[in-house]
């Protein structure tokens, strides 16, 4: 694992930052701005990506995203396009927080070593592919009563997530997990590279 201290750590975007991060990851499902912006504040009063105790108070408060708060938007994202809806996932999100931005943390360090180590998968005798990078898996299952369980959140190397996903299988057929080291890369190259966004009514 890499020792040295991560950029993550310098990240500190304001919403309309934030937002346009996200909206560069690809995970706004076809919103235009408007609409994408009012879903990110649904998301924020439901409890994601931000604790409590970390809202402030007072309506000039301007909230600032670190690494930890874009990694779990764009996780809750990620999720919406696999068809998980946010009113299922947010509360997870939150329940699960201090195991997840452990995770996520994980992502970024070992993307190119450690856990993310490269591997190659051999396809046949003249193909093989390169996979690198860790996987989040969550587990989502959903109840008969149509509740959304988290088993338990994992990060996977690049051969436990091919394993996870391209095994056999029966009567059980796992969503992929994200590729999470790839978000995280996207995040952080993103957020480095943010524009400075004048407040107005949807920042």
């Amino acid at each position: 694992m890499s020792q040295a201290i991560p950029s993550t750590d310098r990240l500190n975007l304001s919403h309309g930052q934030a937002r346009w991060v996200l909206t560069h990851l690809g995970l706004h499902a076809g919103e235009d701005e408007h609409t994408f912006d009012a879903y990110l504040k649904s998301l924020r009063r439901d409890g994601v990506p931000f604790a409590v105790d970390e809202l402030g108070v007072g309506a000039g408060y301007n909230l600032s995203y670190h690494y930890p708060h874009l990694m779990e938007l764009a996780v809750a994202l990620a999720w919406r396009t696999q068809g998980i809806l946010s009113r299922h996932i947010v509360a997870l999100l939150a329940d699960y927080r201090p195991i997840l931005r452990q995770l996520y943390r994980r992502a970024w360090l070992e993307r190119n070593d450690g856990l993310g180590t490269p591997r190659n998968v051999l396809i046949d005798a003249t193909t093989k592919r390169a996979i690198r990078g860790t996987y989040l898996s969550l587990e989502l299952n959903y109840t008969p009563l149509g509740i959304l369980q988290l088993i338990q959140p994992k990060l996977l190397s690049p051969l436990e997530a091919f394993d996870e996903f391209m095994g056999l299988h029966q009567a059980v057929y796992p969503r992929p997990p994200l590729p999470i080291s790839q978000i995280a890369d996207d995040v952080v190259r993103l957020a480095e590279n943010a524009p400075e966004i004048k407040r107005g009514r949807r920042s």
